[in-house]
Formats: structure tokens, sequence, C-alpha cells
């Protein structure tokens, strides 16, 4: 998959390591959101994923937090999230927490 959408943090996530998982949302009507308009879903295959995280990873220390943005990864199928969480701990083991958006 082509990512266009662009990349939001979340003030929380300031100093985490970002890794696409989604674009776009699955449901896209909600009236007070904007972020995915216009933005086709999808998910990033787990050899995607896991070239962002080999990319990144150095650039960030040992204990980092991995915040897996896209509009809607929740809804994700939990075996994908969970070949993103094994991938996150093959790459970056001692990360001190995964989030997701």
């Amino acid at each position: 998959m082509q990512f266009t959408e662009p990349v939001f943090r979340a003030p929380q996530e300031a100093n985490a390591l970002l890794v696409r998982g989604t674009q776009g949302c699955t449901h896209n009507k909600c009236n007070f959101c904007y972020m995915s308009r216009g933005y086709l879903y999808g998910a990033a295959s787990p050899e995607q994923f896991e070239e962002e995280v080999r990319y990144q990873k150095d650039a960030y220390p040992a204990d980092t937090r991995v915040y897996i943005v896209g509009s809607d990864s929740f809804s994700l199928p939990f075996a994908k999230l969970h070949t993103y969480a094994k991938i996150i701990r093959k790459h970056v083991p001692g990360a001190a927490e995964i989030s997701i958006q």
C-alpha cells in the first residue's frame, strides 16, 4: 500500500517512534473528524511495517515508546496487531510501551 495520509502525532507521543499501521478510516463519516477525509482505508503489510521499524529504530533510544499510527489502527484484526507487536519486539526489544492510534 502506498501511504499518502499525513502522519498525526498525539502530543503525549512527542518522543515516540511512529510506525504506520493504517491509513484512512473504516467509517469515515464522523462530523467531528477531519483527519481521514479523502484517504482510502488500508493497512500496512507486515513487510512494510517491519521495513519502517528497521529504518527508524536506530534514531531512538533502546527503551523508546513505539506508537502505531493511522486513523483507524484499532480496526485491524488481532492477528495483524499481534504480528506488528512481534515485529516491534524483534527490532526494539527494550521498547518501554507500544501504543496505538
